[in-house]
């Protein structure tokens, strides 16, 4: 009985996973987790959010400059350790963010390297004064989207092992 139960959930993961899913699933991680971001690979948390579509990166200090006739920022970054890292970044775009009895408040959009378990790639994050919330760290679907799964029960299901490369 148990070997034809099993065998039927199997049949029927192979019939709704596209080839490509059940050959190289996507890696499972819980709704909060450590991330290494930035120039120097920052530890940090971050919280995993489904629900938001841009990440979110808390900031220090932030200071904006015209350079080259183009907006930039340089940034500071601080982890619950103290350690912190600068960065000069170009905007690439501003953010309008929605929020509940608020009003609308413009963000500012930069690219920065995010490593998630063995995932280091560049994403657009907004920066944000989230010095109120308990994670500096949000990250949104366009980091997640065909990298990562998220299951909202579990917590710090692993640790980032990226090899350090050339994103930034």
């Amino acid at each position: 009985m148990e070997v034809s139960k099993n065998l039927g959930v199997t049949l029927l993961a192979l019939i709704f996973l596209s080839p490509a899913q059940a050959a190289d699933p996507l890696p499972l991680f819980g709704y909060l987790e450590n991330v290494r971001v930035g120039p120097n690979s920052l530890m940090m948390r971050a919280k995993l959010d489904t629900g938001a579509d841009t990440s979110s990166l808390g900031y220090q200090k932030l200071e904006k400059i015209r350079k080259d006739g183009a907006d930039w920022v340089m940034v500071t970054v601080a982890n619950a350790d103290g350690h912190s890292f600068s960065t000069l970044r170009k905007v690439v775009r501003v953010a309008t963010i929605k929020r509940k009895n608020a009003p609308a408040v413009d963000r500012p959009v930069i690219l920065i390297a995010l490593c998630l378990g063995d995932t280091r790639k560049m994403t657009e994050v907004t920066l944000a004064n989230r010095q109120a919330f308990s994670v500096p760290f949000l990250i949104g679907r366009s980091f997640l989207a065909g990298t990562a799964v998220v299951d909202s029960s579990k917590e710090y299901t692993t640790e980032p092992r990226c090899q350090e490369g050339k994103a930034q």
